[in-house]
């Protein structure tokens, strides 16, 4: 994004210049011969968009600089010899007052059509604060999905992993404390702890049915020790009983 948002940015930049430079240069002619360009070019670089403008005469010496601007590096002289030889405005990026600009260098003409000068007109090519402000947005937007994400993914944790969790938990305790009738809620959601809740029911079930089965076992056989209890005091009646019989008898 900042990488796109520089191209575009840069790209507009030097659309406006050479829109502005193309403005100009009619109106700095007409300002020229009537001798009030400084004053325009203060009036014009008043502008947000237009960082500095400066005209060159024929020869290639600075002439009139705009307010802003106190004393500015000068466009390099081969540049401004193409100019004025060929009469075709050239754009380069340059520094001036330690500002990285883009400027524009167009021919100033006179009556005859003959370069008297040169305007330049430059606008700062600083997009720090723009590319800041990018970098908080983006920031800001991987804050709020960093957050966003986090939430979801400890709701979903809470709901697929904790609360199952805690259900088998719940249930291994009441197994320790002998309550073989708890069993737990199994969703429709699946996955492994669903099947862990499977398999724990079906263990807890098959504890009870063989706990219910000892406990029958164990039944059976009190009432199968009592029975033999019963019958051993039987026969030992029916012994004595026998006994007494005999010594009554034999009399």
């Amino acid at each position: 994004a900042l990488v796109q948002r520089e191209k575009s940015l840069g790209a507009e930049t030097r659309r406006e210049v050479q829109a502005y430079s193309t403005a100009l240069g009619s109106a700095f002619d007409l300002a020229l011969r009537r001798e009030d360009a400084q004053s325009l070019i203060n009036q014009v670089s008043r502008a947000p968009k237009v960082y500095g403008i400066l005209l060159y005469d024929a020869t290639g010496a600075r002439t009139i600089v705009s307010d802003p601007l106190s004393t500015p590096t000068p466009a390099p002289a081969h540049a401004l010899d193409q100019v004025l030889s060929t009469g075709n405005p050239i754009s380069l990026e340059r520094e001036i007052d330690g500002q990285l600009v883009y400027s524009v260098l167009r021919a100033l003409r006179g009556p005859d059509g003959t370069a008297t000068g040169v305007l330049e007109v430059a606008q700062a090519l600083s997009i720090e604060e723009e590319k800041a402000g990018i970098r908080r947005q983006v920031a800001l937007n991987t804050a709020t999905l960093l957050v966003a994400l986090t939430v979801m993914t400890l709701l979903i944790i809470h709901r697929v992993v904790t609360r199952p969790m805690e259900r088998l938990l719940t249930a291994v305790r009441a197994l320790g404390r002998g309550d073989l009738t708890h069993r737990i809620p199994v969703g429709r959601q699946g996955g492994e702890l669903a099947a862990l809740a499977e398999e724990f029911n079906e263990m807890a079930a098959n504890l009870e049915r063989t706990r219910a089965e000892v406990a029958r076992e164990a039944e059976e056989r009190v009432n199968l020790e009592r029975r033999l209890r019963d019958a051993e005091k039987m026969a030992a009646i029916g012994h004595l009983a026998a006994g007494l019989a005999h010594e009554i008898a034999a009399p």
